[in-house]
């Protein structure tokens, strides 16, 4: 799949030594939330939100929460449906608070621009759910995963008069 990306994002990939930062902004959101939940990997802007000042991403016209975290994609298996895993760190509570109080898995959504730019969304990746959520006083866990599609009907479609009226 090809994607479109920035001049600046693709020559500091390519670079072996760069100056750009990478960033990885996560939005958590589910029905039940009133707001979504905004993350950042990156600590460069300062903003406050209800009278307490705190470090981020300000991209997109949003506020992102720096919270250092991991993930570690999946593996490429051909035996079993990959999931990624994420670490947070349990520094805001409020987080998993919000995350426990919720009856379904919430929906994440992933994007990577360049501190230098980070208006410029340079990937993006949609439609995860966060599942297997466990947490410690240290870290906030979960598993990421895109649904299972092995469960979808195949054939998707059958070639019928009806349905494909050009074939016949």
């Amino acid at each position: 799949m090809s994607r479109t990306t920035s001049t600046t994002f693709r020559e500091a990939i390519y670079k072996p030594e760069t100056g750009e930062v990478f960033v990885l902004l996560l939005t958590i959101t589910h029905a039940d939330l009133a707001d979504p939940i905004r993350l950042s990997t990156d600590n460069a802007d300062e903003f406050t939100i209800d009278s307490v000042d705190l470090r981020g991403t300000e991209s997109q016209g949003y506020q992102f929460l720096y919270l250092p975290m991991e993930i570690v994609l999946p593996d490429d298996s051909d035996e079993t449906i990959s999931s990624a895993r994420i670490s947070i760190d349990n520094v805001e509570r409020s987080i998993l608070s919000a995350i426990r109080a919720l009856d379904s898995a919430p929906s994440i959504t992933m994007q990577v621009v360049l501190a230098s730019d980070p208006d410029t969304i340079e990937a993006q990746f949609n439609n995860f759910e966060l599942k297997d959520v466990t947490a410690d006083a240290l870290v906030i866990s979960g598993t990421l995963s895109l649904g299972n599609f092995l469960s979808e009907p195949f054939p998707g479609g059958s070639m019928l008069p009806s349905t494909f009226p050009g074939l016949f």
